[in-house]
């Protein structure tokens, strides 16, 4: 009896350690949403330099901060803002996630998505997120707290950008048509090589 009590307490520990992956790390110092109060902050209270201090959602439930998921950049980070019910924001998704993997065999980055929608389209934005099966990290912007930050209040979406280590922006894009995903390939490699140098 002993020895299966043994067995089954290692394989539980065994079985705990594999839960635990890159994707903790990025949940690190989450609060779950029932725990959190959203508020609206005036923009003289949020930290203007990057990382800068925006609470972001998760699409299961968990409240984390920029300042906690983008510190310590050791690769480009690309960050497109995009709403559920824009349609050109969808396309640009849908088109890097098709080539997805294919520019991670090529080039180190991070992507991440984050949604400006409004409260009451935040089921849709979980909708998309789990009916697309996104390879790349999606967070909600519940109080719209980069839009008082970034070039032109992210007026027109979907924006992307991509960020050097100091939290420069290297690259910027607004708006997406079809087949632009290349053009967004270029800024990675272009923003990976200034990281090698």
């Amino acid at each position: 009896m002993k020895t299966y009590l043994f067995l089954f307490i290692f394989l539980v520990t065994i079985f705990s350690c594999k839960l635990s992956s890159s994707e903790d790390k990025i949940y690190e110092n989450a609060i779950p949403v029932a725990e959190y109060t959203k508020q609206w902050r005036d923009k003289r209270k949020i930290n203007q330099v990057f990382p800068y201090d925006i609470p972001l959602q998760t699409t299961d439930g968990f409240i984390v901060n920029s300042a906690n998921l983008f510190k310590d950049l050791d690769k480009p980070l690309v960050i497109s803002f995009w709403l559920s019910t824009c349609s050109p924001c969808l396309f640009e998704l849908r088109e890097i996630q098709n080539s997805y993997e294919q520019w991670k065999d090529e080039v180190d980055f991070r992507f991440v998505a984050i949604s400006t929608d409004f409260e009451k389209n935040f089921g849709e934005v979980i909708n998309i997120t789990e009916n697309a099966q996104f390879p790349f990290e999606v967070y909600w912007d519940f109080n719209k707290e980069y839009s008082r930050l970034m070039p032109k209040g992210l007026n027109g979406l979907p924006q992307l950008f991509i960020f050097d280590t100091k939290g420069e922006i290297l690259y910027h894009k607004k708006r997406f048509r079809i087949g632009e995903s290349a053009e967004i390939f270029e800024g990675i490699k272009k923003a990976a090589k200034e990281f090698n140098k």
